[in-house]
């Protein structure tokens, strides 16, 4: 009887079939894993468990597959990826990055470096380089609104404005110099802000430098208000003007390109400004661009190269006839009478290298 007993647990134990794989000799017969293909079957070899890789994520130019514990990165970047029709979203100092200001806003010229640079602030009422001589209310989109009919926004360089520091008013003195106020006057500037005319006709939006506080009427004073003023009109009209001195020193060139009606709509507007040198001389040339869809796509408008003969009210104010206004003055404005309504976003001064 115990031998029968002993043939049946021999014969149970040897019809235990192998488990492939547990590196164990499971049917008793002192062999692991006989007649298995363990080629197919993972290892363990006391080792930790392996973890599932994270994926990769294409475009990103990072090498994102890598075990969550334990392990290293496998060394590729966007493999098995089809990177050429991803957007690449490159670095801030990429030649891509540097062709927009910090609002996204595409710039027609490069920034200076470590040239004056001022950006509408989300309170510009704390903001000691912007005087806005009006009320701004915030809007829910982070734009603002203006309500005052008579709207004159002066922007001053780092060095502030500081009318005791203005030497002299003589638009001749002052050439010689190159400046009204100090040596970093805005001079060579792009001047950009998108606006929304909701209610008001009859007038336009000016964005204008090169001088200071644009008061009183002719000598001394009004000397201090001279400006190059890029204008579009409500009506879509885009003209330069010159203005010599406070208030009636004005001259005006043709009217440029006609966007259509711009009540109801986002816009921009860019006025820039900039010294050349033409036959040995100093000239200024004036661009005016508009984004007449809010989509980053500027044409230019108008522009215009005084080299002389634009003007024949300079002596007013001890300059030529036809003074070229060559120097840099201490405030940027931006400008508009006559609306009711109107919405701001992205306003910006940067003084420029030009793209000659």
């Amino acid at each position: 009887m115990v031998n029968q007993l002993m043939n049946s647990l021999v014969q149970e134990k040897v019809a235990r079939p192998e488990i492939c794989g547990d590196g164990q000799d499971n049917d008793g017969n002192g062999q692991v894993d006989e007649n298995c293909n363990v080629s197919n079957i993972p290892q363990d070899d006391n080792k930790s468990p392996q973890v599932e890789p994270e994926k990769e994520i294409c475009g990103d130019g990072q090498d994102n597959v890598k075990c969550k514990v334990s392990c290293a990165n496998n060394g590729q970047v966007d493999e098995n990826c089809n990177v050429s029709n991803i957007p690449q979203d490159n670095s801030q100092s990429s030649d891509e990055k540097k062709n927009f200001d910090k609002f996204g806003v595409l710039k027609i010229h490069a920034t200076k470096q470590d040239g004056e640079q001022w950006y509408l602030k989300s309170n510009p009422n704390d903001d000691p380089r912007y005087s806005p001589q009006t009320t701004l209310t915030k809007n829910s989109d982070g734009s603002f609104k203006v309500k005052s009919t008579k709207v004159r926004m002066g922007i001053f360089t780092s060095s502030g404005f500081h009318p005791e520091q203005i030497n002299t008013l003589n638009h001749n003195k002052i050439a010689q110099a190159g400046f009204m106020q100090s040596p970093n006057d805005w001079r060579d500037v792009e001047i950009t802000g998108y606006v929304k005319l909701n209610s008001g006709n009859n007038d336009n939006f000016v964005w204008y430098a090169r001088g200071g506080r644009h008061t009183g009427y002719g000598s001394p004073q009004g000397c201090e208000g001279v400006a190059y003023k890029g204008g579009l009109f409500y009506s879509g009209a885009t003209r330069w003007e010159k203005e010599q001195w406070h208030s009636g020193g004005y001259v005006f060139a043709e009217f440029g390109k006609n966007i259509g009606p711009i009540k109801g709509k986002w816009v921009g507007l860019k006025v820039i400004m900039y010294n050349i040198v033409q036959n040995d001389k100093t000239a200024v040339k004036l661009e005016l661009w508009v984004d007449k869809s809010n989509n980053n796509n500027w044409i230019k408008a108008t522009e215009k190269i005084d080299k002389g003969g634009w003007g024949n009210n300079g002596r007013e104010c001890g300059g030529k006839p036809d003074q070229i206004i060559t120097w840099g003055g201490p405030i940027a404005a931006f400008r508009w009478d006559g609306a009711t309504d109107v919405d701001i976003k992205k306003f910006s001064v940067r003084e420029i290298v030009p793209q000659l």
